[in-house]
């Protein structure tokens, strides 16, 4: 089982899982912001992104849950730390 990365037709790099994707291997971007569109929190406290990931929904979140705190547990290094969140 191998993690690597390739790039999505419109450019933006996914993750592999043993070569499948995690991601839309469309548009990841907009994806995400589809996806965070049908979320109906009020008000959640936390939001917890489970990895290997990368983080193509935390603006779209950030946006909709300004006060939201999120954590990011990936399982392997050399994805986005929590700087980037």
């Amino acid at each position: 089982m191998s993690l690597s990365f390739s790039k999505a037709g419109c450019g933006e790099e996914i993750c592999l899982w043993d070569s499948k994707p995690l991601h839309s291997t469309f548009n990841p971007v907009k994806e995400a912001q589809r996806f965070v569109s049908f979320l109906n929190f009020s008000n959640p406290s936390f939001i917890i992104f489970l990895g290997p990931c990368l983080p193509f929904c935390v603006p779209f979140i950030r946006e909709k849950y300004p006060q939201t705190k999120l954590i990011a547990i990936q399982y392997f290094s050399g994805l986005p730390s929590k700087e980037d969140l």
